[in-house]
């Protein structure tokens, strides 16, 4: 009975080990992952460390094909929604064809965790997956890597998904072509792809690419050819030639809470409008945003654009009608740049520490300009054309530059900016006025200090004009300004720069201080700020204005010389006067470049002048003594005989009436009959035709 007892105990210990390791072996055989029952769509390849099975490039075509190879193959699922196939865990090398080819299909299905790889290299380069034709399919937590492309849906390709991808050192990343809408790229990374990482192409719509990280291809992001109506959301796109491009009239799209850095061209949109670019941190790019090319009706709001080393936002090529609101735009080359665009509004929008410009508008028109923070840029604004109408602009006093009023006045006349006593100016612009009165001003570190185009009868009277980029000055198309007593110093290119060459378009910019005592340079014979041709600056200041009674001087006008020309010998009258804004005339001078001093009255008549051409000066003096530039005329005295009268007609004789021919043929008969009968008689000989008489 012992041994029996001691038999049965073995006998238990021995089945009870047996049981306890058949279940240890049911439960490690029954471990997640491998048991397809249903599927969970949020496991991801961190949360499982799993070894891949080589195979074979995979190809199914059809409904159909896609049940016979799912049998064949083992996979789970049956293409339902609540039980897709599943294709998972293999190593698929795709030198020899496509590495996961699916055509025309509806069926639902996931790919997971697959590796994919070097389909890129003996021609005709294959793809890593291609999805031609496919609906509701799931590419998820797959690599693909030395592939022409890395993911390629093609022609209608919808309703798919691809999350938790790494897709690099393709030629291209993930290409949704020709129509393939509603598909959804999630928490992908796309890198180190030779030409695009993410493109959207041909009418590819509706599509979501969103918490991607896209970095060192060629272009980061691009939508091209239509592609409408996508969201890019909460991804980083960096290391690109271009971040994120819109393309061939890619319209409606939104960019959303995307940072967008140490690109070429951050954000660009080429002939694409209506978009929106949204909450956005754009920066450390050569570029920022760029709206080349007829690109319109765009949206760029509550966007921090800073560092790029170039332009923050820059307009190019007519792209119209454009809002850009709410933006910080700082420590960039250029803030906000528009360029042969316009119509574009720009809103409550801070620009400073820009270190060439804050705001420039270049030869665009017509641009809103509301609630704008101008600090600290270089140059912080001006505006540059070809034409008036490029100037014009509805920019108002909202606008500010160091907390000092942008003043951009259109077609007003008689109004009078006294910087000293009424107002403080950052910016003054002058398009179509008259009369207006500038003084006791400071107008620097602007592109221009200060602006006249299409304005006339206008003074600047003791202000100081200096380190503005190009020109203290610049006038176009402006007409009988006065520019006296001023300090102009210290501008990059000109002092005073006048557009027209015209004598009607003359500045008067006498009595300033151009910054040297040798006077200005450029046209003038100095070392200060040039001067351009057309504008009269001598006599000049040796040294700097420092206040006073300002005495502007008055200014000449020939009102007629006749006759011009004139005969020697006749009588000339010469009519003039002077115009004095502060005071009266009472003095003129008329001189002649041939016969020098002419009269010292306001009108005079003479008939003593040489003959020749002659240049004629006039000019006034004031009450305060001072004269005004000359002005002058030319005028031609010609000899009597070289003033030619009609020919008389010819007529008929109707006697004889002698004349000059008649009396010298008389006198030549009568000599030769009288040596005719001299001969006869022998007193006379003739010599050389001559005759002479003994």
């Amino acid at each position: 009975m012992e041994e029996n007892k001691k038999g049965i105990g073995i006998n238990r210990v021995l089945c009870i080990g047996l049981v306890l390791a058949m279940l240890t072996t049911c439960f490690l055989v029954g471990m997640p992952g491998d048991a397809d029952v249903g599927y969970d769509d949020s496991i991801s390849a961190v949360s499982k460390q799993k070894s891949y099975t080589p195979h074979d490039p995979i190809s199914i075509n059809g409904n159909a094909g896609f049940t016979s190879q799912a049998v064949s193959e083992g996979w789970a699922g049956d293409g339902t929604e609540g039980n897709p196939y599943i294709i998972k865990n293999y190593d698929i090398n795709a030198s020899s064809a496509h590495g996961i080819k699916i055509r025309n299909t509806n069926a639902y299905f996931i790919i997971r965790n697959c590796v994919i790889h070097d389909g890129y290299g003996v021609y005709p380069h294959y793809y890593g997956i291609y999805f031609y034709n496919v609906q509701n399919g799931k590419i998820d937590n797959v690599t693909s890597y030395n592939n022409n492309y890395g993911v390629y849906l093609y022609y209608s390709s919808n309703n798919n998904t691809i999350t938790n991808c790494a897709v690099y050192n393709n030629s291209r990343g993930i290409s949704l072509d020709s129509s393939s809408n509603n598909n959804t790229i999630t928490n992908c990374a796309v890198y180190n792809n030779s030409h695009y990482g993410i493109e959207l192409y041909k009418s590819s719509n509706n599509n979501t690419i969103t918490n991607c990280d896209v970095y060192n291809n060629s272009h980061g992001i691009e939508l091209q050819s239509s592609s409408n109506n996508n969201t890019i959301t909460n991804c980083d796109v960096y290391n690109n030639e271009i971040g994120i491009m819109l393309g061939s009239s890619s319209n409606n799209n939104q960019i959303t809470n995307c940072d967008v850095y140490y690109n070429s061209y951050g954000i660009y949109l080429s002939h694409s409008s209506n978009n929106q670019i949204t909450n956005c941190a754009v920066y450390n790019n050569d570029v920022g945003i760029y709206l080349p090319y007829s690109s319109n009706n765009n949206t760029i709001t509550n966007c921090d654009v800073y560092n790029n080393s170039f332009h923050g936002i820059w307009l190019y090529f007519s792209s119209n009608n454009n809002q850009i609101t709410n933006c910080a735009v700082y420590n960039n080359s250029r803030g906000i740049y528009l360029d042969y665009s316009s119509n574009n509004n720009i809103t409550n929008c801070a620009v400073y520490n820009n270190y060439d410009n804050g705001i420039r508008l270049d030869y665009s028109s017509n641009n809103i300009l509301r609630d704008n923070v101008l600090e600290n840029n270089t140059y912080n604004f001006g505006v540059l054309g070809w034409d008036v109408s490029d100037y014009e602009q509805d920019i108002d006093t909202s606008n500010t530059i160091n907390g000092k009023p942008i003043y951009y006045i259109i077609e007003q006349s008689g109004l009078v900016f006294n910087c000293f006593q009424t107002m403080s100016t950052g910016y003054l612009g002058l398009i179509s006025c008259s009369n207006i009165l500038v003084e006791n001003c400071t107008f620097t570190d602007n592109i221009q200090g200060l602006l006249l185009v299409n304005t006339s009868y206008a003074t600047i009277t003791n202000c100081a004009v200096y380190n503005n980029e190009y020109y203290g000055i610049w006038l176009d198309s402006s007409s009988n300004n006065e520019i006296h007593y001023n300090n102009i110093y210290g501008n990059t290119d000109y002092g005073v720069y006048n557009w027209n060459s015209e004598i009607e378009y003359q500045a008067n910019a006498t009595h300033n201080w151009w910054g040297e005592a040798s006077g200005p340079g450029g046209q003038g014979p100095g070392s200060g700020d040039n001067v351009s041709s057309n504008v009269l600056y001598d006599p000049w200041l040796t040294e700097p204005w420092t206040g006073g009674v300002v005495n502007i001087p008055p200014i000449a006008h020939i009102d007629s010389i006749t006759p011009n020309p004139a005969t020697e010998g006749k009588t000339v009258t010469f009519t003039g006067h002077g115009t004095d804004t502060d005071g009266t005339i009472v003095a003129y001078n008329w001189r002649s470049s041939k016969d020098g001093q002419l009269s010292t009255l306001a009108s005079f008549s003479t008939s003593s002048l040489s003959v020749g051409t002659h240049t004629i000066y006039f000019k006034v003096q004031d009450n305060n003594g001072a004269w005004s530039s000359e002005v002058s005329d030319t005028l031609v005295i010609t000899t009597e005989s070289t003033v030619e009268s009609p020919p008389a007609p010819k007529e008929e004789p109707k006697g004889f009436i002698p004349g000059f021919e008649t009396v010298f043929l008389l006198v030549a008969v009568m000599l030769a009959a009288v040596v005719i009968v001299m001969k006869k008689k022998k007193n006379c000989i003739c010599i050389a035709n001559a005759v002479c008489c003994i």
